[in-house]
């Protein structure tokens, strides 16, 4: 009635078994980081995020921070001079008195008196005439005994050349004891005989005395080639274009 039943024994599953421990076997090992290896990745983000912070903090403040003062009241002047130690380039003809004062640059002439009839008739009517010649100066400087006297002695004894800005200073002196005098106080114009030969001295005249109100020359051109030599013929010509560069070359009648 009832079956028989027999029981069999299952083998072990070997094969599956070693195959379980072999894949076991065979998963790679994490590497567990130490603790003093520490979070690398977080730590750079935190560096960085912390230097865009700073970054963004400097540059608001240099933002808020006021901007430098580029123009000053006469007092405001007066203090910063004084807190800085520094000094305003003051030229001895003020802006007020430019009208009053005109200076013609004649940088060569071989005639004094052919060059004022000229400026007579360049001029205006009612005007003082003032000629400055530097050669003149020189000799005065010398004769008084000035504090350029000895300079002077030695350049003209040795042969050298007139230092920069040693006319000017001659020139700047001249207008100042002018200014001082009697005609001085009334509408003149002032010319330069021989002066300035250099664009130096033209620049530096500018910058101490006054702006050059015209610059002269003789129409003809050869009475600057047959009375210069190459170099002074090359500086002359220098001054006369950069005084041509602002409009300001006029020519004036003189044949020899």
């Amino acid at each position: 009635m009832f079956r028989h039943l027999t029981f069999r024994a299952r083998a072990p599953a070997f094969g599956q078994n070693c195959l379980s421990w072999r894949r076991y076997s065979s998963v790679p090992k994490r590497n567990v980081r130490s603790p003093d290896q520490g979070p690398k990745l977080r730590y750079l983000f935190v560096v960085v995020l912390a230097s865009y912070g700073l970054l963004h903090l400097v540059t608001q403040r240099m933002d808020k921070k006021k901007a430098p003062q580029t123009s000053f009241s006469e007092r405001e002047f007066q203090e910063y001079e004084k807190r800085t130690g520094l000094r305003r380039r003051v030229k001895l003809i003020p802006p007020e008195k430019r009208d009053q004062y005109h200076f013609y640059a004649v940088p060569f002439t071989s005639s004094k008196s052919t060059l004022v009839e000229s400026l007579d008739k360049l001029g205006q009517q009612g005007r003082e005439i003032k000629v400055i010649d530097t050669e003149e100066l020189m000799d005065k400087e010398v004769e008084q005994e000035g504090k350029y006297s000895f300079l002077i002695e030695d350049i003209r004894s040795s042969g050298r050349s007139v230092p920069k800005g040693l006319l000017t200073a001659l020139v700047k002196n001249e207008v100042h004891l002018y200014m001082n005098t009697t005609k001085g106080q009334y509408d003149t114009d002032i010319v330069l005989v021989n002066y300035p030969q250099t664009t130096d001295e033209a620049i530096k005249f500018e910058n101490d005395i006054s702006d050059i109100h015209a610059c002269l020359v003789p129409d003809n051109e050869d009475v600057l080639q047959n009375s210069l030599d190459h170099e002074k013929l090359r500086n002359v010509n220098n001054v006369v274009g950069y005084f041509d560069m602002v409009h300001k070359v006029q020519k004036f009648k003189q044949d020899k």
